[in-house]
């Protein structure tokens, strides 16, 4: 009987201890990166399986980015801004994604919002200056830590629905 007990134990607690060390890991990792803050156009798909997020597109400032349409790996450095088919030596920040169509994809497109705030960050997105703050580790993966609305979080700008109604 304690035996029986034991593994059931085991079995609850092996996924919950698996998932706090995960995201200990994914802390850890945005944590240790370099902070970057880059603008964005967006708009609001609704994916009835994916919740409510804004997806948008980053402005890298760079008018020939994936001209080529080519699907290989690409490099984005910030600093000086140019892109590169093979990784940067002489960059010390940059991007790693790829082409998709005629749009540099680096994973960092998507940010997952509450979806009773997801129609007016949508409206604010598209009629503000909106722009994501980045952790950029060192082999080129980028993270979203925050949604910026004209340089403010987010979560400290005021919602009001006469702001997403113009």
């Amino acid at each position: 009987m304690i035996q029986s007990n034991k593994k059931y134990l085991v079995a609850f607690f092996l996924p919950v201890l698996s998932l706090i060390v995960l995201t200990a890991y994914k802390q850890i990792q945005i944590g240790r990166g370099t902070e970057v803050i880059l603008s964005i156009q967006g708009y609001d798909p609704r994916d009835l399986l994916s919740g409510h997020y804004l997806t948008f597109s980053v402005n890298y400032d760079l008018p020939n980015l994936c001209q080529n349409n080519s699907k290989a790996e690409k490099y984005v450095c910030l600093s000086p801004r140019f892109e590169s088919d093979i990784r940067p030596e002489d960059c010390k920040l940059y991007i790693r994604g790829q082409c998709r169509g005629w749009r540099f994809v680096a994973g960092v497109e998507r940010f997952y919002v509450p979806e009773n705030e997801a129609l007016i960050l949508e409206k604010l997105v598209r009629n503000k200056e909106a722009s994501i703050k980045l952790s950029i580790g060192g082999d080129g993966t980028a993270r979203v830590k925050d949604l910026l609305l004209n340089g403010i979080p987010w979560k400290e700008v005021e919602l009001k629905e006469e702001d997403w109604k113009k």
